[in-house]
């Protein structure tokens, strides 16, 4: 004798929420779950709805991808306006390009070593004092000079920690980028939260260039310029598209004509500075205190 499977026939109950249900209902009134049928059992349906899930995420992660790369502000525009069918949502695609960075080996200046924390950014008097009290040195720079071991190996520590934790902690750029919006576009009355996806969307395109910029985009520039230049400029043609980057972004984004662009780019790139800084300070304390 099989064992009755349909059990929410037996009771009219969902064994998701507990509401009663209709002899004749498919889904749930209350909370919206399919009724199982002994179909829904079966190892075939489990497969055929992973396929179908990783189908559906394909589909709107490709365009969501293409438009970021290529529509800066396009996103956050639609998003803001409520047409967000088709699109993965701002915090999956900020999640799904830090998933590729975290991957991919890729050179950035999101990630610094232990030397340059403590000799070349403007807060580097104070990181410098602090790894000097925890090697019992009078100075953590006189000791690298002097190939102290002690600090090589330290740095060496700081280094295998850092490429992983700066990686993971890219999203602390958000909120201060977010901030850095909301302040340039204060008369046009736009939500917070609108400033946050513009933030994660910016954040999600630096990391992409860093993983196709240097694999991707500079060979071919090279490849499309080589019969006009002996030695073409393809990095800074390629630096050129991060500095007009946040001119689309808001051009587009929030409809501004293209004087307000240039200057909200060119301001918004101003004040990327101090936060990519606060970003570092961050990052040597993350690493240096889970070491």
């Amino acid at each position: 004798m099989r064992l009755t499977t349909m059990s929410h026939q037996a009771d009219h109950n969902c064994l998701n929420c507990g509401h009663a249900l209709p002899s004749d209902a498919t889904f749930c009134p209350a909370c919206g779950q399919k009724i199982l049928t002994d179909d829904d059992r079966r190892l075939g349906k489990l497969i055929k709805d992973a396929v179908a899930e990783i189908t559906d995420l394909r589909g709107r992660i490709l365009p969501s991808f293409g438009a970021l790369l290529f529509y800066p502000g396009y996103l956050a525009r639609n998003y803001r306006i409520g047409r967000r069918k088709g699109y993965v949502s701002p915090v999956s695609l900020f999640l799904f390009a830090n998933v590729i960075y975290f991957l991919i080996p890729v050179l950035s200046d999101f990630q610094i070593d232990l030397l340059d924390q403590i000799s070349l950014q403007p807060y580097s008097a104070w990181t410098e004092a602090i790894v000097s009290g925890a090697l019992g040195v009078e100075s953590a720079l006189a000791a690298w000079r002097e190939g102290n071991a002690d600090f090589e190996a330290l740095a060496a520590e700081y280094s295998l920690r850092a490429a992983d934790i700066s990686k993971a902690i890219i999203v602390v750029h958000v909120p201060f980028l977010a901030m850095v919006t909301a302040l340039i576009t204060f008369d046009l009355k736009v939500r917070f939260v609108d400033h946050v996806v513009l933030a994660l969307h910016y954040m999600a395109f630096i990391m992409l260039w860093y993983v196709i910029g240097p694999t991707l985009v500079i060979p071919l520039l090279r490849t499309i310029l080589s019969p006009f230049w002996a030695d073409p400029p393809a990095w800074q043609i390629g630096f050129g598209i991060i500095m007009l980057y946040p001119v689309f972004m808001f051009r587009n984004a929030f409809q501004m004509p293209w004087w307000r662009a240039l200057l909200s780019g060119a301001v918004f790139l101003l004040a990327y500075g101090p936060v990519h800084v606060l970003f570092r300070l961050i990052q040597f304390f993350v690493v240096f205190y889970t070491l």
